[in-house]
């Protein structure tokens, strides 16, 4: 028979080749290649290289070729694996086969591509991939449509004129590739311009055992949506 974890190792490897392109036909069909504007907010943002490898231990940052790092975090799609499980995992050595093996994967899409087109295509390589004597099935939990926030609407202005004023400092735009539906909601079921803002810290540790968040951001980030409604009222027509 065929070990299922070996077959599954195989299949996941032929996702992402070497100098980190994804593999699978038509994932970059629909990619919009960045524009001018969205570079220039690249290199107006702080960012070190050299401390961001250093910040996550480890010994080379690595992605898709012939991007930046802030790039790849913010303006390139991604297929990652999230969690790989098969056969036995304690303690002590056991060498029964598994008799099936599973993954998670997740992507981060960007502007005009459509998650479900996305991973229907990624389920058709893998069913490709898959060996003759090995079955295959998929699983589709939460996927969101990618939003692109306009920046050079009235509706920015006054959220970066709130934060002005609540921290007294020029706020920076940036992206970000976190996922949030809601905001997705928001865009385009509700056609209202969403702007989510960070009032944590880098070190913050999100989503992890040791997650923060210091007293002085949570009444900063009160003041923000104070001024902001402020800010919402002057202009109301």
């Amino acid at each position: 028979m065929t070990n299922p974890a070996n077959a599954l190792a195989k299949m996941l490897a032929a996702l992402v080749d070497p100098d980190g392109k994804i593999q699978v036909p038509g994932f970059y069909d629909d990619v919009v290649p960045p524009t001018p504007e969205e570079l220039n907010v690249l290199e107006e943002v702080p960012f070190n290289e050299e401390e961001y490898r250093e910040s996550l231990g480890v010994p080379a940052l690595a992605g898709e070729a012939g991007w930046s790092t802030l790039a790849r975090r913010w303006l390139r799609p991604t297929l990652d694996i999230n969690g790989i499980t098969a056969g036995f995992q304690g303690e002590g050595a056991k060498t029964v086969l598994p008799a099936k093996a599973s993954c998670k994967l997740s992507c981060r899409i960007v502007p005009n591509q459509d998650p479900d087109k996305v991973l229907g295509r990624i389920e058709e390589f893998l069913k490709a991939v898959t060996p003759p004597t090995c079955k295959v099935s998929f699983r589709r939990y939460a996927a969101a449509a990618p939003v692109k926030l306009d920046l050079s609407g009235p509706q920015a202005a006054w959220v970066l004129e709130a934060l002005r004023k609540a921290y007294g400092a020029e706020p920076l735009n940036v992206y970000e590739g976190a996922t949030v539906p809601v905001v997705s909601t928001f865009a385009h079921k509700l056609g209202i311009p969403p702007f989510p803002v960070g009032f944590g810290r880098v070190d913050d540790g999100a989503h992890g055992p040791d997650e923060k968040f210091a007293l002085s951001d949570f009444e900063k980030a009160i003041a923000a949506v104070a001024y902001l409604l402020a800010e919402i009222k002057a202009h109301a027509i």
